[in-house]
């Protein structure tokens, strides 16, 4: 009996170093279980944190979000004054539509006056050349009478200066004519 004592014993001794081996790894478990269950207040720390974090962000974006419904119903009544504003401009350019209708025909109205300038210019042209032709031919009939000739030439020279300040007044204003033609072509091509 006593071996099987010593032997239960030794049994027990082996059990007991085994549970004490155990007991050891159980301890080192429970310190690493510890350990992680550190990490995860940890986490569950920096969780809570970054939620707050998470939380003003949301604030900020409500905070945002009216002040975007603000900015966009400012936006609508602005769109809807353009919309008056276009509106305004349309009618605008209908009145400008008549105004240059009208220009056209006062254009054409001006064309039509100066072809008849032109016309009565080139008629003025061809009475100064029968005037010269006059003055020529009175000339050449005077030659022979000094007194004749003598108021002949004041005649002359008076229808001289004359021709000249007419054709002066012909050239500025055949000038302004063709200034104004080509004024006109450009406005009418505008």
């Amino acid at each position: 009996m006593e071996k099987q004592l010593l032997s239960l014993m030794q049994e027990l001794k082996t059990d007991f170093n085994g549970l004490a081996f155990g007991m050891d790894d159980l301890k080192k478990g429970f310190s690493d279980m510890k350990s992680d269950m550190n990490a995860v207040k940890n986490d569950i720390t920096n969780m809570k944190s970054d939620m707050n974090a998470v939380k003003d962000d949301i604030a900020t974006m409500q905070t945002d979000i009216s002040t975007m419904k603000g900015d966009i119903s400012t936006m609508k009544g602005d769109i809807s004054n353009l919309y008056g504003e276009v509106n305004t401009i349309k009618g605008d350019i209908s009145t400008m539509k008549g105004d240059i209708s009208n220009l056209y025909g006062e254009v054409n109205t001006i064309k039509g006056d100066i072809k008849q300038l032109n016309t009565r210019m080139d008629k003025t042209d061809a009475k100064i050349d029968r005037m010269e032709k006059k003055v020529d031919s009175i000339e050449e009939q005077t030659a022979g009478l000094l007194e004749f000739k003598t108021q002949t030439n004041i005649e002359l020279s008076k229808h001289s200066s004359e021709l000249t300040e007419i054709r002066n007044d012909l050239r500025i204003y055949k000038s302004l004519t063709l200034k104004h033609e080509i004024l006109l072509d450009k406005t009418v091509s505008s």
